[in-house]
């Protein structure tokens, strides 16, 4: 065994140029980032999302467990030519994320925006329950 071989680091293998397991572009299942905030009557959700093209969106609501989840694909495909050679660049990566949102009101629908590479999505805030009456104990 070389000596150098016992400084290269395990997850690039026998002599491998890449690790096995490349991470793809920063997107992992929470590589979406957001804002969400409240209004006295919305619930306002922001994520951005650079690079991404509208029909690669999915926005979905989970009216029983209050969820608002959203899925994107990124595609980028790129193509250079000059005298000597052709290179080709391939990027493909997905992102996921739900968030549980409890002042929406979900049974009044929500409105979906996607402009600049940012998503807004907004539901009309549900109203608070009573907060709670005193108990006499007998």
């Amino acid at each position: 065994m070389s000596p150098s071989r016992l400084l290269t680091p395990p997850e690039y293998g026998s002599g491998q140029l890449m690790p096995r397991q490349v991470p793809t572009l920063g997107l992992g299942t929470s590589g979406i980032r957001m804002d969400i905030s409240e209004t006295p009557d919305k619930v306002l959700l922001k994520a951005d999302m650079p690079g991404i093209k509208k029909e690669d969106i999915k926005v979905s609501t989970d009216e029983e467990n209050k969820t608002l989840s959203i899925e994107a694909e990124r595609k980028y495909e790129k193509e250079h030519e000059d005298e000597e050679r052709k290179i080709f660049e391939r990027h493909f990566g997905k992102m996921q994320r739900t968030v549980h949102l409890p002042l929406a009101d979900f049974n009044k629908g929500c409105e979906a925006k996607f402009e600049n590479g940012v998503l807004c999505v907004c539901f009309p805030k549900a109203e608070r329950a009573a907060k709670g009456k005193a108990v006499t104990i007998s």
